[in-house]
């Protein structure tokens, strides 16, 4: 198994590399900390405003989803706009690498 999986990782040609590389999966890997962080308080308020309801659990697969449906693409929006907005900007600020960081002498 694991030589399998080894093989699929360091073969830059094989399928799963491409599909690693395919853009939009790329794209979606960029935003998707903001994706994360904005996703549970984004399904809060759509609920709490009643412009998105929770499907009972017996309500069925149809109902979640429609539910993920409307929930998951808002979710990645809000993480595009994190992306855009805030997260690019802070991170040119942010040293390159851990040797690019100033040590200060401790204390005594």
């Amino acid at each position: 198994g694991s030589i399998v999986a080894a093989s699929l990782v360091t073969d830059s040609g094989s399928w799963w590399m491409r599909f690693l590389a395919w853009r939009p999966l790329v794209r979606l890997g960029v935003v998707s900390y903001g994706t994360y962080v904005f996703h549970l308080p984004l399904r809060f308020v759509l609920e709490w405003t009643h412009v998105l309801h929770k499907p009972a659990a017996d309500a069925g697969l149809a109902a979640d989803v429609a539910y993920s449906a409307t929930l998951i693409p808002l979710s990645v929006l809000c993480g595009a706009l994190s992306w855009h907005l805030f997260e690019k900007s802070w991170l040119r600020l942010a040293p390159r690498r851990p040797s690019d960081r100033k040590l200060e002498p401790a204390a005594s």
